[in-house]
């Protein structure tokens, strides 16, 4: 089994401080064009009770298109954007998926930051191949598989005020996973040392980052 400081080291090689801020540039920018587009004194047709929600999906939407953006004009190297499909048959919505030589990160738009991804069958593809990866710390599978760390970006609130980058390493809990940074929209250089197991995160985020340290505060 490799060491901890051997997959955050992987993720550093994909995930540069030029590539973080890449991915902070992208995120601005999709969130600014919801604002200018969804704006109800400039269009009345967007004023209802329901435009938080519209607005919700646009991000996601907008976010992917920046970030495939990104990597096209060099703002993030290294990484190969590919559109994957969310479900087995291939039909439906796609996904933006950032391929590099270490890792693989999909955006994911939260209300909360708390908040688990919703359920898909690639995320959950996602998760169970993390759980099968022995170079992670919770592995827990039978027979392991040496593939890419598959990395999170979840990322939300109105003005983008938070994105985390996590890897979900669970099949069975969506909300159990690794954080991979810290808010990376405060500080685009904040990553977790190569020395440490876990980290606590902003107060913004509220999440336990793992089932043994929810476990560890119930003994305490």
């Amino acid at each position: 089994m490799k060491s901890q400081s051997e997959f955050l080291t992987a993720i550093r090689d994909d995930w540069t401080p030029e590539n973080i801020a890449g991915l902070v540039s992208a995120i601005t920018a999709g969130y600014a064009a919801v604002i200018e587009r969804t704006n109800p004194s400039v269009d009345p047709i967007y004023d209802t009770p329901n435009l938080s929600l519209l607005q919700g999906y646009t991000r996601w939407n907008f976010v992917d298109s920046r970030l495939y953006r990104a990597c096209d004009i060099g703002l993030i190297t290294g990484i190969k954007p590919k559109w994957v499909p969310l479900t087995e048959n291939g039909t439906g919505i796609m996904a933006l998926e950032l391929q590099g030589r270490f890792t693989s990160l999909m955006a994911h738009h939260l209300q909360n930051a708390a908040d688990p991804p919703r359920y898909s069958e690639l995320r959950y593809d996602r998760r169970l191949r993390n759980w099968q990866n022995p170079m992670l710390p919770g592995y827990g599978a039978d027979e392991p598989t040496n593939g890419l760390i598959h990395l999170t970006l979840v990322h939300g609130n109105k003005n983008a005020e938070f994105a985390f980058l996590r890897i979900f390493d669970n099949p069975d809990d969506p909300q159990s996973y690794v954080a991979a940074s810290g808010n990376i929209m405060l500080n685009p250089s904040i990553m977790i040392s190569t020395e440490a197991e876990h980290v606590e995160e902003p107060k913004i985020e509220l999440k336990k980052e793992s089932r043994q340290d929810e476990q560890r505060a119930q003994n305490e």
